[in-house]
Formats: structure tokens, C-alpha cells, sequence
């Protein structure tokens, strides 16, 4: 009897651990991603024309992504100002660049995701992302 019940246990434990969505190197949680590439739909309406340089500049998009732009006012995703987002044609031929356009806060010093020129979100250590920050 009590072969079963530590079987049964052992089967909930692996079971509960398989669906867990915080385990390490499972890549990017859906969550951060979808926030991340929702903030890239605000920096594509706030850059319509040129760039955007400031928080102000990304207003015509405000009311379309509100979550989006509240995690940028909050300074829970960190925008680097002044990088257009790649043109459509560019992403989908290839050729469009990957600089890092913005980030989760804690990226810098602990690691996490990033939101790259091209709309790809990818995660990176804290030294992939001073190595990359390095370079611009």
C-alpha cells in the first residue's frame, strides 16, 4: 500500500515539475516575451516619423499599448532612445539590425530578456548584455 502512495506522490512531483514555467534555461517565459514585443508595437508607433528620443514621443501609442507604455514609464522595460525599430522589409528579408532597442530593468546586472532592433526577443546574461552594450 504504501509502495503505491510514494509512487502516486513521486508522479505529482514529477508532474507539478514539468509544468512549471520558472525553471532555468527553459529560455524566455511567454509573458516577458509578449511584453517585450508589445513595447516593440509602441516604439514602432512612437517612431512612425523618427526615432524615439523620450517617453513623450511614444504618446500617439499610448492609448492603443497602455500597459506597455506604463512599464516604460515605470522603468520596468528600459528603452535605448533614438534606435528606429527595423522596417518590415528588412526584418523579413534578413537584413534588419539587432542591436538591443530595450530591456527588462534587471538585464544589466542579472540577466534576462532584451528586445532587439529587429523584434526578436532573446535572453542574455548580464556579461552577454555589457558585451553587447560595449559595442554601440
Amino acid at each position: 500500500m504504501w509502495v503505491k502512495r510514494v509512487a502516486f506522490v513521486a508522479l505529482g512531483l514529477s508532474l507539478a515539475w514539468g509544468c512549471s514555467s520558472d525553471r532555468s534555461g527553459d529560455g524566455p517565459s511567454v509573458q516577458a516575451t509578449t511584453e517585450l514585443q508589445e513595447v516593440g508595437d509602441l516604439l514602432r508607433i512612437g517612431g512612425a516619423r523618427r526615432p524615439p528620443a523620450k517617453l513623450t514621443d511614444l504618446s500617439a501609442g499610448r492609448s492603443a499599448h497602455p500597459q506597455s507604455y506604463e512599464m516604460v514609464q515605470s522603468g520596468k522595460i528600459v528603452v535605448v532612445w533614438g534606435i528606429p525599430m527595423a522596417s518590415e522589409g528588412d526584418i523579413e528579408s534578413g537584413t534588419a539590425p539587432k542591436a538591443v532597442i530595450a530591456y527588462e530593468k534587471e538585464t544589466p546586472t542579472a540577466g534576462g530578456r532584451v528586445l532587439l532592433q529587429n523584434g526578436a526577443v532573446e535572453e542574455m546574461t548580464a556579461d552577454q548584455f555589457k558585451a553587447v552594450a560595449t559595442t554601440r
